[in-house]
């Protein structure tokens, strides 16, 4: 997709990151996660929302991904282990 071509490393390990927290994550989590430091992290949250990639909930520091969003983060970490198991 296009949005894929404008995502940096922090963007996407943002992302991968928060397709683990179900529903949301807050932000010492994700950092912890995607082995980002906090102000990357911030940098990579404003990026993906600004491409509407995560939403914010209201009156907290979580964030989530649109169920849609969620899973084709997972299918791109899944992409290159079914690589690896193809070669076996």
């Amino acid at each position: 997709s296009e949005a894929r071509k404008e995502l940096n490393d922090n963007d996407k390990a943002t992302l991968y990151a928060l397709s683990f927290f179900v529903p949301s994550g807050d932000i010492p989590a994700i950092c912890a996660v995607a082995q980002l430091e906090e102000e990357e992290l911030m940098d990579a949250i404003d990026h993906l929302g600004n491409l509407c990639l995560l939403e914010t909930i209201p009156d907290t520091d979580r964030y989530m991904l649109h169920p849609l969003t969620r899973e084709f983060a997972q299918n791109e970490l899944r992409a290159p282990l079914k690589t690896k198991m193809q070669i076996f």
